[in-house]
């Protein structure tokens, strides 16, 4: 059996996650040029903070998992990975890698209670009818 082709792998990975970054980066500027204008509300705020940590987490994913299985024992990144191994660096990106997924599930309850809120507001005003 041969053994599975990480390389391709990886540059389709890349390929779609860079797509996802220019998407995240063109949301976050739209939000953050027109945030007194069009987009001032507390929820583009919250979603510019959910943006950021989906960035990083997205950096932090292509170091801890992507990179690692095409570096190899011979690459350019061997020296990279062998200057993380084992020290603070190391469980800085694991540490990351937890945090990162509690602030992504507290933001989108953030954002969800943000709009039941809106919703009710909106129908306490009685500009809604059924």
């Amino acid at each position: 059996m041969d053994p599975p082709n990480y390389t391709a792998h990886f540059i389709f990975q890349s390929v779609y996650s860079s797509i996802g970054i220019v998407l995240y980066l063109m949301q976050l500027w739209f939000i953050l040029s027109n945030s007194g204008k069009v987009y001032g509300t507390t929820y583009y705020y919250l979603r510019a903070v959910d943006i950021i940590v989906n960035l990083i987490t997205i950096a932090n994913g292509f170091i801890m998992m992507k990179l690692t299985r095409i570096a190899g024992h011979e690459g350019l990144l061997v020296s990279f990975y062998d200057m993380i191994d084992a020290t603070f660096a190391c469980r800085v990106f694991i540490m990351l890698s937890y945090l990162l997924a509690y602030y992504q599930y507290i933001i989108v309850f953030i954002i969800s209670v943000n709009r039941v809120v809106v919703l009710f507001q909106w129908k306490s005003s009685g500009n809604v009818s059924f």
